[in-house]
């Protein structure tokens, strides 16, 4: 099938890791990516502007691997390039531009590991904290571990049981109230980072950490009243407008710092080429 990019790379496992749970992630791939696992179509991705995930792990094996990634120019452009010669206007790449902008990383976790994690801050009615961990079971066997969450060290922490059936997935909930949270707002958009663990069943001396997951969050609520915006209890009046983020992190501080200056609390932008 032709492409309007295509990549290819050759990578080795040993017996244990072609035994772990597989996942390949693509910061960034524009626009359509087809990913391919020696030879097995793993992944269509659409998803030009964000990052995605594609689990590899039936197509993976012990010893050389190849991997293969096409990828195709959007459909309502009238030409493509690779993204170094590409017309510039008014500081932006602009056109038809298409391959693997940001890195690719291959993730070998244990068969039974983290699949996700949702952060959910409640503000009205009391300062509350509710995280939902789901956890897979790619293993042939049912199995029961332990899901600890902590915020920024041991300010909020929450354990928790789960019993996952073999080739299963299961989503538990830790719930606490934190009235000591520090509120997000777009003059203080303060944020915490959340710390997932994952522990097999304990012994008598310890536990095994067989998973991990970090993420970052701001302790905010939104909320929609009649026909209003309501952030944390309180109305919201969105100013938005567009923004370049410019292409190094002073650029990108500089922009911003005029947007905000300039009354804005809201933005629409969006990663491109080389930003």
């Amino acid at each position: 099938q032709r492409s309007d990019a295509m990549y290819r790379r050759i990578f080795t496992l040993t017996k244990e890791q072609a035994a772990k749970h597989a996942e390949l992630f693509f910061e960034q791939a524009c626009y359509d990516a087809y990913v391919y696992v020696n030879g097995h179509e793993a992944c269509r991705s659409y998803d030009w502007c964000t990052p995605f995930r594609v689990d590899v792990t039936r197509f993976v094996k012990e010893g050389e691997n190849t991997l293969e990634v096409r990828c195709f120019i959007a459909p309502d452009s009238d030409y493509s390039h690779d993204g170094k010669d590409a017309p510039i206007v008014d500081g932006w790449v602009w056109g038809g531009w298409t391959g693997i902008v940001r890195p690719v990383h291959l993730e070998l976790s244990d068969p039974v590991h983290i699949a996700w994690a949702r952060v959910e801050p409640r503000v009205i009615g009391g300062k509350v904290l509710a995280v939902s961990v789901c956890v897979t079971n790619g293993s042939n066997a049912s199995v029961a571990r332990e899901v600890k969450v902590k915020v920024e060290g041991e300010q909020w922490t929450a354990t928790s049981s789960v019993e996952v059936g073999a080739g299963k997935a299961k989503e538990v909930v830790l719930k606490k109230a934190w009235p000591e949270a520090r509120l997000w707002n777009p003059d203080d958009p303060f944020l915490y980072n959340l710390d997932v663990f994952l522990h097999s069943t304990p012994t008598p001396k310890a536990y095994t950490c067989v998973d991990a997951l970090r993420q970052r969050f701001g302790f905010r609520e939104f909320k929609v009243k009649g026909h209003r915006f309501t952030l944390n209890g309180i109305p919201f009046v969105a100013r938005a407008g567009w923004v370049m983020t410019g292409k190094t992190e002073e650029e990108m501080r500089a922009n911003l710092t005029q947007f905000k200056k300039r009354g804005f609390n809201a933005m629409r932008t969006f990663v491109g080429q080389g930003s």
